[in-house]
């Protein structure tokens, strides 16, 4: 439990909800997750900034997803010798 008295679980499940409708920028550079902040209120350094962090989270991501990739390809391939050794 946390300060909000929620479960680290509830509390990501809630966070994975939010980055369906709303950019959230978080990666391995800093701590915790923040909202994306408005465009209209920046300056060009801010942008520039905001921009940097953008491509951060994303770069993340894609690495996650090869990671599952290569994960996933192990499992089906390791799925695929138990099915033909329980069925030959």
């Amino acid at each position: 439990m946390r300060m909000t008295g929620l479960s680290d679980r509830r509390i990501r499940r809630a966070i994975e909800e939010i980055k369906r409708e709303v950019p959230v920028i978080s990666h391995s550079g800093t701590a915790g997750y923040r909202l994306a902040k408005d465009i209209a209120e920046m300056d060009a350094e801010e942008r520039k900034a905001e921009l940097d962090e953008v491509r951060h989270t994303l770069n993340e991501i894609e690495a996650r997803k090869r990671s599952y990739g290569k994960q996933e390809r192990v499992l089906i391939a390791y799925k695929k010798q138990l099915e033909r050794a329980l069925h030959g």
